[in-house]
């Protein structure tokens, strides 16, 4: 699982014309998409009216999206996004030993060793893969590339 969740507090109430919150429960437990041109409700959706105040917290994969907002008022919202994967760096290898440490990882294009050493090209792309396949799918897929990717090397 990604370990991203999101909170949002609302800072007044949703209703038919403010634009209620839209949610299809369990869907980043799954592969789901809807495409942009379809215009209907997907099935399992459901329409959640909060309250000044509220806070939903969910999983970032979890198909979400506010409904359209009629009133002609802006609607105020406050999110805050809790992320492991994009904690500030804090890892200093600048020196000759770290180096050639990493020059030997670059090498051998180990890419685990590189992402132990802070170093990874491919960090945004995977962690904005599109949450279209499970985790567990994308972790064995991300593997074998990386595996692969030595192989090519021996």
């Amino acid at each position: 699982m990604r370990h991203i969740i999101n909170a949002i507090v609302y800072l007044q109430n949703l209703t038919d014309e403010t634009g209620p919150l839209r949610v299809i429960p369990g869907s980043h437990m799954r592969a789901l998409s809807i495409p942009r041109e379809n215009k209907t409700a997907h099935p399992e959706e459901k329409t959640i009216y909060l309250k000044s105040g509220d806070v939903v917290m969910f999983h970032c994969s979890m198909l979400h999206a506010g409904s359209p907002n009629m009133s002609g008022e802006p609607r105020y919202i406050y999110i805050i996004t809790y992320n492991h994967s994009w904690l500030k760096y804090r890892g200093n290898h600048n020196g000759p030993n770290a180096q050639a440490f990493i020059e030997f990882a670059r090498k051998e294009n180990n890419r685990l060793l590189l992402r132990l050493l802070g170093e990874d090209d491919l960090l945004f792309s995977r962690a904005n893969s599109g949450y279209q396949l499970p985790d567990e799918c994308m972790w064995k897929k991300w593997i074998d590339e990386d595996r692969q990717c030595m192989e090519a090397q021996s």
